[in-house]
């Protein structure tokens, strides 16, 4: 899988496959406040957008035309809220002021538990971004699939291991997942089937 999403990553960046998504989501993304040292590696962070859409085109949260780009920009928002793309972070280094990784307990850019690496061992999972963000949508469908209703509810679970209920933590990052979408031009809808996406434009 990791060299599936690798192969995607270099589809998407150097041949470039379906450039008007990975323009449409570098725009959004590009719009949101970061540290300076994020900033001045631009294409890092370009980077970073076209992993999470391969991620998540591998298994979208949303349905319908769009359902990739909204799963990409959830995951966007989680990891942006979590470690604001830091790389020290993304590399599990939180000695420098701007977190404490709830103090040395959370790991990578989702500042993911040791319990939901499934198998991986810390030295791999600190150094494997696309792994990260695999492991943080997997989590996201279970509290998806635990929590039903809003994306807010299953971030809501995301950040407390299993309760579903709106906080202030799912409220920031829902905040920001529908900054991106509205940036993106992506509407989420719900009907009887789930959640689906759809362009605007």
């Amino acid at each position: 899988m990791k060299k599936l999403t690798a192969l995607f990553v270099f589809m998407l960046g150097v041949l470039g496959f379906a450039p008007g998504t990975t323009d449409r989501l570098n725009d959004a993304t590009a719009k949101l406040r970061y540290a300076k040292a994020v900033t001045d590696d631009a294409d890092r962070l370009r980077t970073i957008v076209n992993e999470t859409y391969a991620t998540a085109t591998e298994r979208p949260l949303f349905t319908g035309e769009a359902g990739s780009e909204a799963t990409a920009l959830l995951l966007y928002a989680v990891l942006y809220h979590e470690s604001g793309l830091r790389a020290h972070i993304e590399h599990c280094d939180c000695t420098k002021g701007d977190g404490d990784c709830d103090n040395g307990h959370a790991f990578g850019l989702p500042q993911l538990h040791a319990e939901w690496f499934q198998g991986h061992p810390r030295t791999e999972v600190c150094s494997d971004r696309p792994l990260q963000m695999r492991l943080a949508l997997d989590l996201l469908w279970k509290t998806h699939d635990m929590c039903h209703g809003s994306p807010e509810r299953w971030t809501a679970a995301y950040h407390s291991g299993s309760d579903c209920t709106v906080s202030g933590y799912s409220h920031n990052v829902n905040l920001v997942f529908t900054t991106l979408l509205g940036q993106a031009k992506i509407r989420v809808t719900r009907d009887y089937t789930g959640w689906s996406a759809a362009f605007t434009s």
